[in-house]
C-alpha cells in the first residue's frame, strides 16, 4: 500500500529539516577552528586518561571517568575532544528534539516544540561548553542522548514491541556514560527512571496482571532499572574513590566552620574532631596552601573522620534540616539560571546564540525561576491526569524536567561550596525544558478539553 503525506504534512517535515540544517550550521561554524578553552583545572583529565586500564588511579579515579576515557580514546589529542563534544551535543540535542517533538500534537505544535528545544540547545550554557576543555559538554550530552533514547522505546512499543532490544541497550548505555560522566548526572538517571516505569504503565490499559503481560512494558521497567543501576553504580564508584573529600572539606571550611550552629551539630552530632589547627582553614578551600588540609599531621583524625563518617554525616545533617538547606539552595536560583550564567561559557558566542540568550537566560522568562519552576511542577503533575497517553508523558516530562532542575541545585549547592554556579550549570538548561514540556502540555490539554466541549455540543444537538 503506498505512502500517502498530506501537503501540511510535508511541510512541517519540510520546517524541521530546515531548523535542523541550521542546528547543524550554527554548531558547526562556531566550533570550527575554536581553539580549546582551558579553565584551572587544565588538562586533569588527560593525566587520569594516560593511566593504563588496569590502574587503580583509572578505575577510581580522583573524576569521573568518562571524559578521561574520551582523551584516550582520542590520542590525548585536545582539539579532537572539541570535535567529539560538538558531535555528542549536536546529535544528542537533535535526537532529544525529535523525540521531544513526537510526543507534542502534529503539526504546527509539534513543529514549534522542535524549534524551541534546538534553541536552548544554543543558549550560552548549553552550547558554549563545546569548546571548554571540561566535562560540561559531554555530560549533558550524555543526558539527553539517554532521554532522546528512551522515549523512542516508549513511543516505540506499543506499536513495534519486537525492535525495541537494540534501542534500550543503547538508552541505558547512554544512561551510565551520562551518570559517570559527572557525579550530579547520575541523580537525573534515577530521577527519570520513574519517568520510564511511569510511560510503561500507562502505554496499556487495563488489569496490572494483563499489562505485566505485554513485552514493551517489561522493556521499559527493565530500562528504568538499568537508569537506577547506572546511578548507583557512579555512586559507588564516587564513595570508593574517594573523590568527596575535596568537595566535603569545602563545605566544612567554607559554610561550616564559621557558623556556631552547623559547627555544633558536625561536632555534638556527627562526631567531628574540632582540632585547633581547623580555625587556619575557616573560608579557605581544600586547596589552600598547596591542599595542607590533606597532609599537615595535626589534621590526621579530621581526616580519619572524613573518610569514614563525613559523607553519612553530612548526608545526616542535610535530612535533619531540609527547610534551612532547601532555603539556602534556593537563594542561589536566580545566579545559576539568570544573566550571572553566562560568564561560565567562557567562550564568545554567535549572534543568534547572544539573541537566544537575551530571550531564554537574560530576559523576561528568566526573572522568576522559583515562581515558573513551581508553576511547571503544578502543571505537571496535572497533566499525569490527562486523558491520552501523550499527553501523560508530556506532564511527566515537565514534572521531570521542573524537579530535575531544583533537585540537581539543591544537590549541587550542598555537594560542594567551590565553583557552585558551574557545577549548577544544568540547572537552568531543566528548567527552560520544562518550559517546552509545560507549553506542548497545555496544547495538549486545551485541545483534549475542545474535543469535550465538541461532543457535548453534538450530543446536545
Amino acid at each position: 500500500m503506498p505512502l500517502r503525506f498530506s501537503p501540511s504534512r510535508l511541510l512541517f517535515a519540510g520546517l524541521k529539516l530546515l531548523l535542523l540544517a541550521g542546528f547543524v550550521w550554527l554548531k558547526a561554524t562556531s566550533l570550527w577552528g575554536h581553539a580549546p578553552v582551558y579553565s584551572g583545572d587544565g588538562r586533569v583529565w588527560a593525566e587520569i586518561g594516560s593511566e593504563p586500564f588496569s590502574s587503580i588511579f583509572l578505575l577510581l579515579p580522583r573524576r569521573p571517568i568518562v571524559y578521561p576515557l574520551l582523551f584516550k580514546l582520542v590520542g590525548f589529542h585536545d582539539p579532537a575532544i572539541l570535535v567529539v563534544q560538538g558531535v555528542l551535543s549536536t546529535l544528542g540535542w537533535a535526537a532529544f528534539a525529535q523525540a521531544l517533538s513526537r510526543l507534542a500534537a502534529p503539526g504546527i505544535v509539534s513543529t514549534l516544540t522542535f524549534a524551541l528545544t534546538l534553541m536552548v540547545a544554543l543558549t550560552t550554557p548549553v552550547h558554549a561548553w563545546d569548546v571548554v576543555i571540561r566535562s560540561e559538554s559531554t555530560a549533558m550530552s550524555f543526558v539527553v542522548l539517554a532521554l532522546a533514547l528512551s522515549l523512542r522505546v516508549l513511543s516505540r512499543a506499543r506499536v513495534r514491541p519486537k525492535h525495541l532490544g537494540f534501542l534500550a541497550a543503547a538508552s541505558a548505555l547512554m544512561a551510565l556514560l551520562a551518570a559517570f560522566s559527572r557525579d550530579p548526572s547520575a541523580y537525573l538517571m534515577i530521577l527519570f527512571s520513574a519517568v520510564i516505569a511511569y510511560g510503561g504503565f500507562v502505554l496499556y490499559r487495563g488489569p496490572l496482571r494483563a499489562r505485566l503481560k505485554r513485552r514493551g512494558l517489561r522493556v521499559a521497567l527493565a530500562l528504568a532499572l538499568s537508569f537506577g543501576a547506572a546511578s548507583a553504580l557512579a555512586q559507588v564508584n564516587c564513595r570508593l574513590s574517594d573523590r568527596f573529600q575535596f568537595s566535603l572539606m569545602n563545605v566544612i571550611f567554607q559554610r561550616v566552620l564559621g557558623s556556631p550552629m552547623k559547627l555544633s551539630y558536625f561536632v555534638n552530632e556527627l562526631g567531628m574532631p574540632l582540632v585547633p589547627e581547623l580555625g587556619r582553614f575557616r573560608g579557605k578551600f581544600a586547596s589552600f596552601a598547596h591542599r595542607r588540609a590533606f597532609t599537615m599531621p595535626e589534621l590526621e583524625s579530621f581526616r580519619v573522620w572524613v573518610r569514614a563518617r563525613g559523607y553519612p554525616g553530612y548526608q545526616r545533617y542535610l535530612l535533619s534540616h531540609p527547610l534551612f538547606t532547601a532555603q539556602e539552595a534556593l537563594a542561589m536560583l536566580p545566579a545559576v539560571t539568570g544573566q550571572s550564567s553566562l560568564k561560565l561559557g567562557r567562550s564568545s558566542p554567535t549572534r543568534i546564540t547572544a539573541q537566544l540568550d537575551e530571550l531564554w537566560v537574560s530576559g523576561a522568562l528568566s526573572r522568576y525561576p522559583a515562581e515558573g519552576a513551581l508553576g511547571m511542577t503544578l502543571l505537571g503533575g496535572a497533566g499525569l491526569f490527562a486523558k491520552r497517553r501523550r499527553g501523560r508523558l508530556l506532564g511527566a516530562l515537565t514534572l521531570f524536567f521542573a524537579l530535575g532542575g531544583l533537585s540537581q541545585l539543591y544537590i549541587c549547592y550542598h555537594a560542594d561550596a567551590m565553583e557552585v554556579q558551574r557545577h549548577s550549570t544544568m540547572v537552568g538548561t531543566l528548567l527552560r525544558l520544562s518550559g517546552v514540556c509545560g507549553l506542548s502540555l497545555l496544547f495538549a490539554l486545551g485541545g483534549s478539553i475542545y474535543r469535550r466541549i465538541s461532543v457535548m455540543r453534538q450530543r446536545q444537538a
